[in-house]
């Protein structure tokens, strides 16, 4: 059976701050170098790249409301390859602190500026910053036809309210359904994976699931280059799919 391999990208706002920021010099999105990387990555090995998204930068002093959509006629063309979907407000903020309307309000202007921006829809699966969410805040997420989030790699952190036997379950079965949201194991951390093709083969499972964080192209972008370029090629010599 031929093998799957989905990859996505936590953290993703920086993207949308440089090419806003250098909105009069870029002619493409993939003048950002992090862009031009997916892209290339793309060309040669057919990848598929999600980028999860804050809705703003740390600070604060950029978020989504800023940015040009000068871009989105080039996102649409590229979207069979290149999705996005919610996955925070910033890196300080834990959702669990919003109320509902809060959070409401602040995936709804997610969506609208994605749509926006890029033109695109969301798509059913994402991984939400630090694992936290309330009940009420999964039901709407739910009635906004997401259905599907990533657990953490790690049984021993709290994680969406799941149980430990739970989320032993979901390591042992690769997804556990609870409340019509589906739970989907993941098998590598790039950021820290020191032979990732070490660790792709001890996977026995028909689809692998692979994360990082955009951070990363910023803190050692050679690095992260090198390990995507090993799952590429051992995709093209495996015939693994991207989804």
């Amino acid at each position: 059976m031929i093998k799957k391999a989905h990859i996505s990208i936590d953290d993703t706002i920086n993207i949308f701050e440089d090419l806003n920021a250098n909105r009069n010099y870029y002619d493409s999105i993939f003048a950002n170098k992090t862009m031009g990387l997916l892209k290339e990555l793309h060309d040669k090995y057919n990848m598929v790249f999600h980028l999860y998204c804050f809705c703003e930068n740390m600070n604060a002093s950029f978020n989504l409301n800023f940015c040009t959509d000068k871009y989105k006629k080039e996102f649409k063309k590229n979207r069979r390859w290149l999705k996005i979907n919610f996955h925070g407000k910033n890196g300080n903020t834990n959702l669990t602190n919003l109320n509902l309307s809060e959070f409401k309000n602040l995936f709804c202007d997610f969506k609208f500026q994605i749509n926006r921006i890029c033109g695109l829809n969301l798509t059913k699966l994402t991984r939400l910053h630090n694992y936290n969410i309330t009940y009420e805040q999964l039901l709407f997420l739910r009635s906004q036809k997401i259905n599907k989030l990533f657990a953490s790699e790690k049984i021993d952190i709290d994680c969406y309210n799941l149980k430990k036997h739970e989320k032993r379950l979901i390591k042992q079965k690769g997804v556990y359904l609870k409340d019509k949201m589906k739970y989907i194991n993941v098998h590598i951390r790039l950021d820290n994976c020191q032979d990732v093709l070490k660790e792709i083969k001890k996977i026995d499972e028909h689809k692998i699931y692979i994360f990082m964080h955009e951070w990363m192209f910023y803190d050692n972008f050679l690095k992260m280059k090198s390990n995507i370029e090993l799952i590429g090629k051992w995709a093209k010599e495996t015939k693994c799919k991207f989804i």
